[in-house]
């Protein structure tokens, strides 16, 4: 009994994991996606999103002002692709400051 509760709970931590890369990743490639975390750069033209609870980062790219928003926590809007070495990119359309989540 005990061995399979111990079981169940690893499957289940695994599953929590694997549920946490899934809302970070959004949608599918090629569709409509959304993603919220700190902006930053390397200062060479590299873009990157943090996740501020998990810590996953996400390069971005597109023609979006990123510069106007590094250090900022902002909400991106586009669609991954493919990386020429296959990882994944986000191409970002559009930027916007996160929503506050403290009440006026």
């Amino acid at each position: 009994m005990r061995k399979s509760l111990h079981w169940l709970g690893a499957a289940f931590a695994i599953a929590l994991l694997l549920g946490s890369a899934a809302a970070w990743a959004g949608e599918m490639e090629g569709e409509e996606a959304s993603l919220s975390g700190l902006l930053s750069t390397d200062g060479q033209g590299s873009y990157q999103l943090t996740d501020q609870a998990s810590g996953n980062q996400v390069v971005l790219r597109g023609s979006a002002d990123f510069d106007s928003h590094v250090g900022s926590t902002v909400k991106v809007f586009g669609e991954w692709i493919e990386g020429e070495d296959g990882s994944k990119i986000f191409e970002v359309s559009r930027i916007e400051p996160a929503e506050s989540t403290t009440e006026q």
